[in-house]
């Protein structure tokens, strides 16, 4: 499945990529669109909409800054857009409506910004160092689509927050429940909302598990002698470079919670997984084992009704995801 999903990336994404950069349009908007005459109205369409939400317009602004162009390819049924950071490219699916391309790029720009801020790490990081940041970026992303769909939702544009709370409803609900008791009216208030948005993602068990056996999958797929896991962040470095916000972050809350039972902990199969490899590494390559998986609980066994409703959703989820770990492991790699 490995092998297939990355000959389908190699055989999509980069020719994509390849005809997208020579079909450059010269505008000097907050986005640089690429492809057909007719790709780049509808994304200075998309874009534009989002733009009128401050914090899309901010993830917007900080990815075109990096140099980062937007085009549009049919990605599949699963497959909603990624950001590719060695080619500075976000690819949305052609095959999606304009409000969810809409929710959808809120969330890749935001992933372009968290490039940005962490392009000065070595990504050969630690097990625990590893979940939690890529558990942070997902969970950074949704909030950032939450909020700015939000906000187009208050200036009457309404329906990318209704996308969103389809694909996000634990961060949806317990966001609504946020501005229903305080409001967002400043910018204090903004920085309330996307913490309580951050930490909502990780309330679906389903979607955590799912990211956890993508990085256990990654793992398996790569030769034993090139995985370092030398790297260690703490959670308050993870925070300061996923929630970025201006000169320092949106996070309210204490920084240690990334290391806690609710966010950190995995399901026996992938501890077990990890475990396995942690012997591998030790008796083929006569490398010690990494320690930091020692710190990592495994997560009791629990059966509820709102994953049992998400299950097609968290499928869909993996393989989205599973094809974007591809994508962003050569990227990192390369880097």
């Amino acid at each position: 499945m490995g092998k297939s999903l990355k000959n389908a990336f190699n055989g999509i994404a980069h020719r994509a990529v390849s005809y997208l950069q020579a079909n450059v349009s010269n505008d000097d908007s907050l986005f640089k669109a690429v492809g057909t005459n007719a790709d780049k109205e509808r994304i200075a369409g998309i874009a534009t909409r989002l733009a009128k939400s401050p914090t899309g317009r901010k993830n917007l602004e900080e990815a075109r800054k990096a140099g980062y162009k937007i085009g549009l390819e049919y990605l599949g049924i699963s497959t909603l857009g990624f950001c590719i950071p060695d080619e500075k490219m976000i690819l949305l699916s052609s095959g999606v409506s304009d409000d969810i391309a809409i929710s959808t790029l809120a969330h890749e720009a935001r992933h372009a910004a968290q490039f940005e801020h962490a392009k000065d790490f070595d990504p050969k990081k630690n097990i625990k160092t590893a979940l939690m940041l890529d558990f942070a970026m997902e969970a950074d992303a949704e909030a950032n689509g939450t909020l700015a769909s939000w906000e187009l939702k208050e200036l009457g544009d309404k329906e990318p927050y209704k996308i969103q709370a389809q694909f996000a409803p634990t961060i949806v609900d317990v966001f609504d429940k946020a501005v229903k008791n305080h409001g967002i009216k400043t910018d204090d208030d903004k920085k309330k909302a996307l913490t309580v948005a951050f930490t909502g993602w990780y309330n679906n068990t389903g979607i955590k598990n799912t990211y956890e056996d993508i990085y256990v999958d990654n793992l398996k797929r790569t030769p034993i002698n090139e995985v370092k896991l030398n790297e260690n962040l703490s959670s308050e470095e993870v925070i300061s470079i996923i929630c970025k916000y201006d000169e320092g972050t949106y996070y309210t809350g204490n920084p240690k919670t990334l290391e806690t039972e609710k966010f950190l902990t995995i399901s026996k199969e992938n501890k077990d997984n990890l475990v396995l490899l942690m012997e591998d590494r030790k008796y083929f390559e006569k490398m010690s084992p990494d320690e930091s998986l020692n710190e990592i609980k495994v997560r009791p066994k629990e059966k509820s009704a709102f994953n049992d409703n998400h299950e097609q959703e968290n499928k869909s989820i993996k393989d989205k995801a599973l094809t974007a770990r591809i994508i962003l492991n050569n990227a990192r790699q390369s880097r």
